[in-house]
């Protein structure tokens, strides 16, 4: 069987459908916070559409009372960027456009663009509290 081609477009179209298809809500964000990447999931878990938080710092997804401490980790997080899960051991909130907090966990991963810098990928999932 002969070898196709690269097809680039139809590699980046697959890629898009899979953070889309995915049963995880993904969140890229730059190294400042600010979102770069919201899939449906984290619009159906956050209850915002990807272009009220496209743009904006990741903190308007995290509880107020943990924004501050979560944006020194996030700066940490860049010192030493590996695949990892994030809060090991603790009960990390996601905050709900309607402002009700719901327990989630995230797993996070280091993307590197030579042309733009280091990006995070954020996987969250949502945790059912018995």
């Amino acid at each position: 069987m002969a070898e196709q081609p690269c097809d680039l477009d139809l590699i980046q179209e697959i890629y898009f459908k899979v953070v889309e298809a995915s049963p995880d809500a993904k969140i890229v964000i730059d190294s400042f916070g600010v979102v770069v990447v919201f899939n449906v999931q984290a619009e159906l878990m956050f209850g915002y559409d990807r272009s009220e938080v496209i743009g904006k710092t990741i903190e308007m997804l995290i509880p107020e009372d943990r924004r501050a401490i979560h944006g020194q980790h996030r700066e940490g997080y860049y010192d030493e960027p590996k695949t990892r899960e994030m809060g090991t051991g603790l009960a990390l909130k996601g905050l709900h456009r309607s402002g009700k907090q719901f327990t989630v966990q995230i797993k996070l991963a280091p993307l590197i663009i030579p042309r733009s810098g280091i990006y995070t990928l954020a996987v969250v999932r949502r945790v059912k509290q018995p």
